[in-house]
């Protein structure tokens, strides 16, 4: 999804970042968790290095969806305040991109031709 958004919008674009915390799948062998606690401070500190290195705005962008709680929690790591802030922000980010797709006739007509192919019966 990165690689679509750098085609449009010039962005750094960082290696991805594989380490998760996955508690509802630690019982699985071959399973490796990173503690909460220990996943809030290497990805604060990573965001932060990217920060020092001159990026005046950093994007998460999750690509699985257990990592959710992740972001969520380290939205919420500073203030309850800064993660509302952050939360807000991301709400409207969302609204912003459903809005840009419902005024773009030929994202519509995709959209709505994948949402009906989705729901015909196999």
């Amino acid at each position: 999804m990165l690689s679509r958004v750098a085609a449009l919008e010039p962005v750094i674009e960082f290696p991805d970042y594989i380490f998760t915390q996955i508690p509802e799948a630690r019982h699985l062998p071959g399973t490796i968790g990173i503690d909460g606690d220990l996943m809030i401070k290497l990805l604060d500190n990573v965001c932060r290095e990217i920060a020092r290195n001159g990026c005046k705005k950093v994007v998460l962008l999750n690509a699985h969806g257990g990592n959710f709680g992740l972001v969520a929690l380290y939205a919420a790591h500073g203030t309850a305040e800064a993660g509302e802030r952050i939360l807000d922000a991301l709400a409207q980010s969302i609204a912003r991109a459903v809005r840009a797709i419902k005024a773009d006739t030929a994202a519509k007509q995709l959209q709505d031709e994948f949402f009906a192919a989705s729901q015909a019966p196999a």
